[in-house]
């Protein structure tokens, strides 16, 4: 298949493990025009040099890094390579992770027949370590196996962003989205502050000000992998949702206006339904710790009546 330039990004930090399979599955894809910008986040297990071997045997790799190899996170080691991409289009895969070989097939030409539409995104397919290889290794359409599947049609900003804030960020997840470079230069980079829930931030500004479609003909385009050694592994209680309002408010001086209101408030509903959970099944100094970091977070809420009223309870069970 041919057509525009695909930057494809893929970031790795100690992933020696799994790179080479997540390179060669892009490789892999029916499409001709790629580029793939392995970015490496100071990497000591010697995952660079097996992106230098795929290199060498042919693969259309370019290998980045920070200044100094070093170590800068997530969010920095995506946005260098976005910097460096050259493609109209630019999609991501998480080193850890696989295209499968029909990646391209509906999205390409889906962006390419609608001049509005700014990304397209497409199910994917999770799956532990022990299950990835084989899924992969079968090489059918997957089509009974697409875990998280979007509705198809095209979204406006205003019902995109509604959409996502209700529970569509579960679909957003790297492989299966594909963005117009003019996604990149309205947007702009990913929110180098958060070491994770970058990748929700970014979708809600994406959500909040551009025309998108779910391209999907029921097949998931890639394999995530799951597994303990991913970012969110290390997360736990409250700091999982303290993380995701952190990623919500940072997102608020860099949407437009209109969109603002409804981020707030889902913050807010997301803070309130968090700790009446927390309450309900009694883990009482969860809902502490959530009430502390939120507050720090979005001071705003400690001004509402349904968080003082939350405080009350709290000190009454103290």
């Amino acid at each position: 298949m041919t057509g525009p330039l695909i930057s494809v990004v893929v970031p790795f930090w100690n992933r020696r493990a799994y790179l080479a399979t997540a390179i060669s599955s892009i490789v892999s894809t029916r499409y001709a025009r790629l580029e793939i910008l392995a970015v490496d986040d100071g990497s000591t297990d010697g995952a660079a040099e097996v992106a230098g071997a795929l290199r060498d045997q042919g693969a259309p790799v370019r290998i980045l890094s920070h200044p100094g190899n070093g170590h800068r996170g997530i969010a920095a080691t995506r946005n260098l390579g976005l910097t460096e991409a050259r493609g109209e289009l630019i999609a991501f895969l998480d080193s850890d992770d696989a295209f499968l070989p029909w990646r391209f097939d509906v999205c390409v030409p889906h962006l390419l027949r609608n001049d509005r539409l700014i990304a397209t995104y497409e199910p994917v397919r999770t799956a532990g370590s022990a299950a990835f290889d084989d899924l992969l290794a079968q090489g059918h359409d997957l089509a009974e196996a697409s875990t998280l599947l979007p509705p198809t049609g095209v979204f406006e900003p205003d019902r995109l962003l509604d959409a996502l804030l209700g529970g569509a960020n579960l679909w957003w997840l790297m492989p299966g989205v594909l963005l117009r470079r003019e996604a990149v230069e309205a947007i702009g980079l990913f929110e180098t502050s958060l070491p994770v829930a970058e990748d929700t931030n970014y979708w809600v500004r994406l959500a909040a000000s551009s025309r998108v479609a779910c391209a999907q003909d029921g097949r998931a385009v890639a394999l995530v992998r799951l597994h303990d050694d991913q970012s969110w592994s290390a997360v736990r209680g409250s700091q999982y949702h303290l993380l995701f309002l952190k990623a919500l408010k940072t997102c608020l001086c860099r949407v437009p206006h209109g969109a603002r209101r409804r981020i707030r408030d889902y913050l807010s509903w997301h803070f309130h339904d968090a700790l009446q959970r927390y309450a309900n099944s009694g883990q009482t100094d969860e809902a502490r710790r959530l009430v502390r970091g939120a507050i720090r977070v979005e001071p705003a809420l400690l001004s509402q009546r349904r968080t003082l009223s939350a405080l009350y309870r709290l000190l009454l069970r103290r």
